[in-house]
C-alpha cells in the first residue's frame, strides 16, 4: 500500500539537523506533492536557506512508493493515516501524530454554472452527469454529505463514473468537459482547474476532512522532521495551506 510521505534526504556530506537547512545537505521532499504540501515545502527551504546563506535551490525529487527512508508520513484524511499505520506496522510514530488543517467539501461545476447547481438536490435532476472519487481521502464523502437514504440513492443514480483517486478524476474532468457536469470533491481543487467554478453548498451539506501528519519510527532525522512539522503548524505554514483551499 503506497503512502504519502516526506523524505529528508542527504545531498552531500555534512550534519543533518535544523541548522543544515541552510546548506544543500538536507532536503524535505514529498511523495505525491499536493498543492498545499508542495507550497510549504518550498517556503520552508527558502526560509532556512536564507538564514544559512546558501543560494542553491532545493531538489524537487519525489520519493518512490513505500520507500524505507521516509521521515514523515501524512494523509488526506485522518482515516488514511490510520489505514497506513495498520497496513505498515511499526511505521508510524503515533506519539508524534498531529492534525494540521481541514479541507471542506464542495461541488465543482463548469464555468458559469450552466446547470445552476446550488445544493445536492440539484445534482439529482435528470441528465446531470456526476464524477465521483471513492478513495484518496474521499471514501464515502458523498454519503456523509447527503445523509438521507433517498438523496444518497439519487446521487448514486446520476453518478456516471467513480474512480479511486483524485488524479484519475482530474484527468476525466479536464479531458472530457462534455462528459461530466459536476464533481463532488474538496474546495481546494478549484483553483488548480481552469474552466471550473466552485459551488459552496449549504452548511448542512458540507463535511470536512483533516490532514494528519506523523514522524515515522524509522526516521534518523527526527529533529529536522519536528522542525518541519512546527513550520507546517505556524502562521506562515497555515497561510500557504489557506491559499490552496484548506480551512
Amino acid at each position: 500500500m503506497p503512502y504519502a510521505h516526506y523524505v529528508i534526504s542527504r545531498a552531500g556530506p555534512g550534519p543533518v539537523g535544523p541548522a543544515a537547512f541552510g546548506s544543500p545537505a538536507a532536503r524535505v521532499r514529498p511523495r505525491r506533492p499536493g498543492h498545499g504540501h508542495e507550497g510549504v515545502r518550498r517556503r520552508f527551504h527558502q526560509a532556512n536557506r536564507h538564514r544559512g546563506g546558501s543560494n542553491r535551490r532545493p531538489r524537487a525529487a519525489v520519493a518512490t512508493p513505500g520507500r524505507q527512508d521516509a521521515d514523515l508520513v501524512y494523509g488526506g484524511a485522518e482515516y488514511m493515516l490510520t489505514q497506513t499505520a495498520l497496513a505498515h506496522p511499526g511505521l508510524v510514530d503515533e506519539a508524534s501524530r498531529t492534525s494540521l488543517y481541514a479541507r471542506e467539501s464542495a461541488v465543482l461545476v463548469r464555468t458559469g454554472n450552466p446547470l445552476h447547481i446550488k445544493r445536492l438536490e440539484d445534482l439529482t435532476k435528470e441528465g446531470v452527469r456526476l464524477l465521483d472519487v471513492n478513495g484518496a481521502g474521499q471514501m464515502g464523502m458523498t454519503e456523509d454529505m447527503a445523509r438521507t437514504p433517498a438523496l444518497i440513492a439519487n446521487l448514486q443514480h446520476n453518478t456516471r463514473t467513480s474512480v479511486k483517486t483524485s488524479a484519475e478524476a482530474v484527468a476525466l474532468w479536464q479531458q472530457q468537459p462534455q462528459g461530466y457536469d459536476a464533481w463532488i470533491t474538496y474546495a481546494s481543487w478549484q483553483p488548480r482547474l481552469p474552466g471550473s467554478a466552485l459551488v459552496r453548498l449549504p452548511r448542512a451539506q458540507r463535511v470536512s476532512r483533516g490532514t494528519p501528519i506523523a514522524l515515522t519510527q524509522r526516521t534518523t532525522q527526527a529533529a529536522t522532521a519536528r522542525q518541519f512539522v512546527a513550520f507546517l503548524k505556524s502562521a506562515e505554514g497555515h497561510a500557504i495551506f489557506r491559499r490552496n483551499g484548506w480551512e
